[in-house]
């Protein structure tokens, strides 16, 4: 019989990728995908046609209209934005009494996390409660670890410039490699894990990783693109990373713990499944 799988806010970044590899499966018949969505913002990509049931749910309304939303729903995906990450509680205890429910891949898609970069990441706490309240009701977890999204390098992650050309890595950085994911491999990888039997996958881990440069390979990519122009690599100290690591009202702390991880070269990533071949980090660049 074919089991059924929920993904949660269909339009993000996330969101959007799942939802774009989900619906082969289901047309396949591999799965039968629900589609729930916060009021007002009904999902934008999906023909009318594919035959996929399109739920409303509101995860600040009555817990009993909660419970009715994911009624029949064998696996779940999360996709909510940051700023509602709070909300995963509410459809936790809906999905505890929900029959037949097994396993739910909530929205954390990161680098797995050591116990010295909580500290440093208060906004995490949502996260760790999520998951705290799913073990105590006896909710499934499955986890989905990525590396830095590519689409993140737009905007200066990890100290870097691509128009101006510049990466910021100390030696060991140069030396050591960095996970990176693009969204159309986590999409690709969320469906496949999603097609499976959910007892097969739930309380373990996955992960995403699509490339893995040395800061090194990354000023040779750079340096590609800008026509051969040398990169400016700018040495990260000590103090440097200290800095972001203070930073926990914004960004810095988070890319702090990126390249705190980039420098001592200790990630380790569980049950990667591998990007397709023909895919280049030069590419993606390039697209970005």
């Amino acid at each position: 019989m074919v089991h059924t799988v929920a993904l949660l806010a269909p339009n993000g970044n996330v969101g959007s990728a799942a939802l774009r590899h989900l619906l082969p499966a289901h047309k396949a018949g591999k799965l039968s995908l629900v589609i729930l969505h916060r009021p007002g913002s009904p999902p934008k990509d999906l023909d009318l046609g594919s035959g996929v049931e399109v739920r409303e749910i509101d995860l600040e309304g009555p817990t009993e209209k909660v419970q009715e939303a994911v009624r029949g729903v064998n696996a779940a995906i999360s996709a909510l934005p940051m700023s509602a990450i709070h909300l995963q509680i509410n459809l936790v205890r809906a999905l505890s009494k929900t029959p037949g429910f097994i396993t739910l891949i909530p929205a954390r898609f990161s680098i797995p996390l050591s116990d010295d970069d909580y500290p440093h990441l208060p906004f995490m706490e949502p996260f760790m409660e999520t998951e705290s309240i799913a073990e105590e009701l006896g909710v499934g977890i499955t986890h989905v670890w990525t590396g830095s999204f590519i689409m993140s390098f737009k905007f200066g992650w990890l100290g870097t410039n691509l128009q101006e050309n510049k990466i910021v890595a100390n030696t060991n950085q140069l030396k050591n490699w960095t996970p990176i994911t693009t969204m159309e491999h986590l999409g690709a990888v969320l469906a496949s894990l999603l097609a499976r039997d959910p007892a097969d996958i739930v309380g373990k881990s996955f992960s995403a990783v699509t490339f893995r440069p040395s800061g090194k390979d990354l000023v040779d990519v750079f340096t590609q693109i800008n026509n051969g122009e040398p990169t400016t690599v700018v040495d990260q100290k000590p103090e440097d990373l200290e800095l972001l690591l203070q930073d926990i009202k914004g960004l810095g702390a988070f890319m702090g713990v990126y390249m705190r991880h980039w420098d001592r070269g200790d990630l380790e990533f569980p049950g990667i499944i591998p990007a397709p071949d023909g895919i280049s980090l030069r590419h993606e660049f390039e697209n970005l």
